[in-house]
């Protein structure tokens, strides 16, 4: 018969594995306030994965450690939205993964009333992901994401009872919602404003309006939308005076940004006033 010995662990390897479990738990806590506190000013997803990579770099953490930890302690409530995350950006996991992610945040959402729970929950239905499109669904969501701050859901609500997207018109109840987002600081809010306000659709034309939120995109934001949206202005001097010192500036500045559609406008305003 073999002799069977026990090994008990050594003090090292105690020391080493306590170690460990200090190091993943700083990780996985901190990247989930990357994501919250990412989500709350509404970046988009593509740049809170970046930031959460280069911080996963920087402290020689693998993404597959840090989906096996989330996995591990999912019975903590919240690291469900950050399971939800990893699973849709497809962090740690050979693929993405819509159906668990869909999963992991209507459960944030139905269970805790978490705010990115809500708005995502919304997201997936409208959009059909990992869940089949239902838009009345994606509306009680978003209304319940918007009545609690988020910036997207608001603008997203707003749309909908703009043009009538799984709930009935209401023009006024629209325009509610997307104020709420643009004075949020949902910068895409502020540039469904300037167009409407300058195109006369769902309201009155309101230059002026049109202006306010332009500039506030841009200056405040740095929305290249904004941007466009506020050379239009001052070149057709909507709102303002016309004023094309400011257009070319701007162009300019859209050029020196990299931007194409800013160098044709520039092109073209020379072409227009100068030759």
């Amino acid at each position: 018969m073999d002799d069977l010995t026990i090994h008990e662990p050594s003090t090292e390897d105690i020391e080493i594995h306590e170690l460990q479990d200090e190091k993943d738990a700083r990780i996985i806590d901190k990247v989930s306030e990357i994501l919250i506190e990412r989500n709350m000013l509404w970046q988009y997803d593509d740049v809170i994965e970046s930031e959460i990579t280069d911080f996963l770099k920087e402290n020689k953490y693998s993404e597959e450690r840090l989906f096996e930890v989330a996995t591990q302690r999912q019975e903590d409530s919240k690291y469900w939205t950050l399971l939800a995350f990893l699973n849709v950006r497809g962090m740690g996991i050979p693929s993405t993964n819509d159906k668990k992610a869909f999963y992991w945040y209507h459960k944030a959402a139905s269970e805790l009333n978490d705010p990115l729970g809500l708005q995502e929950t919304g997201v997936f239905y409208y959009h059909g992901k990992g869940v089949k499109i239902n838009n009345i669904e994606a509306n009680y969501w978003f209304k319940k994401a918007a009545e609690v701050g988020m910036g997207i859901a608001q603008h997203r609500l707003a749309i909908n009872y703009l043009k009538g997207r799984g709930i009935e018109v209401d023009h006024a109840e629209g325009f509610k919602w997307l104020l709420r987002s643009a004075n949020a600081g949902f910068v895409e809010a502020m540039d469904s404003l300037t167009d409407l306000y300058l195109n006369g659709i769902y309201t009155k034309k309101n230059n002026r309006l049109a202006l306010f939120w332009a500039e506030k995109s841009y200056y405040e934001f740095y929305s290249r939308t904004g941007l466009y949206n506020l050379m239009h202005c001052y070149r057709k001097g909507l709102g303002t005076c016309m004023d094309m010192h400011k257009t070319i500036f701007l162009a300019v500045h859209a050029k020196r940004n990299g931007h194409d559609t800013g160098y044709r406008k520039l092109v073209k305003l020379f072409d227009t006033y100068f030759f």
